[in-house]
């Protein structure tokens, strides 16, 4: 039923965006251009080794943070810092990379350590300045998404900034036996992405049949059963949120090592980055990790097709940002619609004292009342 769900909020997810696609260009070119721009949507996704490879290299930043966000969600913990975990990752990167004097291999795993390590060590930090607050961690992370796109603009322009430009605030250009290599011949599309199946199909194994996993989703459906069966929480949500921020901030730094070759400035932010693109794939299919891998690519072909529409009949790059913004928000009403679990968890974790004193009403330590056990029976058949 639960599979059922997903793939039929994708195909409307698709469905939604062919008819949008035909709706702007009927009202902005006229209905002889709507079959070309079909046309020109289907060209931008896989149209030619160029538009593969397009695809591919946008599908592995939305995979990786899209597999990261999956897994808090999972955990009850409604983290939407993902942007600023992504965006500290590729500063570290391009910081750490020219300086290294290694052969370029060693170069590649040394800046994409410091990726993953300024990601998980922000995604703590934020996780542990909720926990002291006592504030919801998705205001926390939002916030936190500002500070940490100027913090990498902060850091960029007086300690990382290249001497020889003066135009853009950017790091120095890595040397290019360091770059990530290509794996389809003259495109984009880099072997991050191998990364990108590695940290899903072990992000599934654990999920799926370990103990940590099933505390994972013990945790999310009921942080007071968790605490009772002897979780320690704070400790517990800690080390999740710097797992999910190192996975986070290793995808900045692939971007940085495959396909920017440094990190300038607004490359990896704002309001059109693909963090948001990843967050939305793992609301889509409401934090199941396998399922986030079609959702993803779904996201991925809508991002590119809309960007061959632009270029191929020169529609205002603002009406993509539309369409793809009434996609999204599409999307959102469907997985609440839906029936999506994920719900956001307090700043303050809770221990096996406020778990006893919780337990005879049945509520949780944000005083919301406790999921039933058999969803999550449910929702272990489904994903099996």
């Amino acid at each position: 039923m639960e599979r059922m769900r997903i793939v039929i909020t994708l195909a409307l997810v698709a469905a939604t965006a062919l008819a949008l696609v035909c709706l702007v260009v009927l009202l902005v070119k006229g209905p002889a251009e709507v079959m070309p721009a079909l046309g020109s949507l289907l060209n931008g996704i896989a149209g030619s080794p160029t538009a593969i490879g397009a695809t591919g290299k946008t599908l592995t930043p939305i995979l990786l943070i899209g597999t990261a966000a999956c897994l808090s969600f999972r955990a009850g913990q409604f983290d939407v810092g993902q942007l600023g975990q992504f965006v500290l990752g590729g500063v570290f990167a391009g910081a750490v990379a020219p300086i290294v004097a290694a052969p370029g291999p060693i170069v590649i795993v040394v800046a994409l350590a410091a990726g993953a390590l300024a990601g998980g060590l922000w995604s703590l930090l934020i996780s542990r300045a909720a926990l002291v607050a006592g504030v919801q961690l998705v205001v926390m992370s939002l916030i936190a998404n500002y500070l940490a796109e100027g913090l990498g603009r902060m850091l960029t322009r007086t300690l990382f900034q290249d001497p020889n430009t003066y135009s853009v605030i950017a790091t120095q250009t890595i040397s290019e036996q360091a770059w990530l290599p290509i794996l389809l011949p003259r495109t984009s599309f880099h072997s991050g992405i191998i990364f990108a199946f590695v940290l899903i199909g072990l992000a599934f194994v654990v999920v799926r049949g370990t103990v940590l996993g099933h505390r994972l989703t013990m945790f999310g459906l009921n942080p007071v059963a968790a605490a009772l069966s002897g979780v320690d929480a704070p400790r517990f949500q800690s080390r999740l949120q710097a797992a999910t921020g190192a996975i986070c901030g290793l995808a900045g730094a692939i971007e940085v090592m495959g396909h920017f070759h440094r990190y300038q400035d607004a490359s990896l932010g704002g309001a059109n980055s693909v963090a948001w693109t990843g967050v939305i794939a793992a609301i889509l299919v409401s934090g199941r990790v396998l399922a986030v891998l079609p959702a993803s690519l779904l996201l991925a072909a809508l991002t590119t097709g809309f960007a061959g529409i632009q270029r191929d009949l020169g529609i205002p790059s603002g009406l993509g940002v539309l369409m793809a913004g009434l996609v999204v928000i599409t999307a959102a009403f469907m997985a609440r619609s839906g029936g999506n679990r994920i719900r956001p968890s307090s700043g303050r974790a809770p221990d096996k004292q406020s778990a006893n004193s919780d337990e005879g009403n049945g509520q949780n330590s944000a005083g919301e009342i406790a999921p039933v056990g058999a969803e999550l029976q449910a929702e272990s058949v489904g994903e099996r």
